[in-house]
């Protein structure tokens, strides 16, 4: 089962990428359309060496047509986030992601017969659970303002992994799917250039993201990663494996808090008194039990 391995790296590249995210939606590069573009750009940036290390063949019409849905999920589901990031902290941005997971398991099972035991379904929901709440703070819990936006979010990610898992069950290989998702998604960003505003936006943050270039690449270069190790890991395991794994996305925020937090403390946004750390072992344990029952 080395593909836990693999798929651990999604987690924490992800984790990783939220804290720099919050750090450059909120300071640096508040215009989330000029985000948008120049992520956009920089993932564009690295598809020659992701079609290196997968060469890509032209699938059927319609497996197209989902490569192309992908790219649109890839670009519907960012603005909601970053502006979820912008509101609260991060690592309850990550649990609500979580808490989404918990539909994978119906979504697998009636579009691409996906079938576990009894034992890892119990696993999943024990560790789904157990991510949300390791960083669910009900008084930061703002339902009108938050919860619509990581809803609609969330849901563009699951179809976002179905699509994905869907493609690997049809043959199509990991470099064909990531590598178009990554050159859709920048088509889809494109048209948003005709926009009178959003191009202002753009030439105002031009200044700003020049001197900020090194952090943006850093938080593109991790998401990338993450990106990279989950949908790799789609392509050697369940879905809803996968995404159990990627469950202890909170728990990652929260350590690379708690270790760098004393060096960059700007760039973190957590609690990590003794009361917080408590709960979160308590939780970590619980998860710790349901990777256990995945694995039995």
């Amino acid at each position: 089962m080395w593909w836990i391995l693999v798929a651990l790296f999604s987690p924490l590249l992800y984790g990783a990428a939220n804290i720099v995210d919050e750090f450059v939606a909120n300071r640096r590069l508040k215009s989330l359309s000029a985000f948008l573009f120049y992520s956009s750009t920089f993932n564009l940036l690295v598809l020659p060496f992701v079609l290196l290390w997968s060469p890509p063949v032209l699938p059927s019409p319609f497996l197209c047509g989902i490569i192309v849905l992908l790219g649109l999920l890839n670009f519907l589901y960012v603005y909601p986030y970053y502006r979820s990031l912008q509101e609260v902290d991060t690592s309850v941005v990550a649990s609500l992601f979580s808490l989404s997971n918990i539909f994978i398991p119906i979504f697998s099972y009636l579009l691409v017969a996906e079938r576990l035991g009894a034992w890892q379904y119990a696993g999943f929901v024990v560790i789904i659970l157990a991510s949300t709440l390791l960083t669910f703070n009900l008084k930061k819990f703002r339902v009108d303002g938050v919860l619509p936006l990581m809803l609609f979010s969330s849901a563009m990610v699951t179809a976002e992994s179905i699509g994905f898992k869907y493609l690997f069950e049809h043959g199509v290989s990991w470099g064909t799917a990531f590598g178009g998702q990554l050159f859709f998604s920048f088509l889809f960003v494109l048209p948003l250039l005709f926009f009178p505003v959003v191009r202002h936006g753009i030439r105002a943050s031009w200044g700003m993201f020049h001197r900020s270039v090194p952090l943006f690449a850093l938080e593109e270069l991790l998401t990338f990663g993450g990106a990279v190790a989950s949908t790799y890991a789609m392509s050697l395991a369940p879905l809803t494996l996968e995404k159990t794994v990627e469950a202890f996305q909170p728990f990652f925020v929260l350590i690379l808090a708690l270790v760098f937090s004393r060096w960059f403390p700007r760039l973190f946004k957590e609690h990590t008194d003794r009361k917080n750390l408590m709960k979160k072992m308590f939780f970590f344990i619980i998860m710790g039990f349901g990777i256990w029952l995945m694995a039995s």
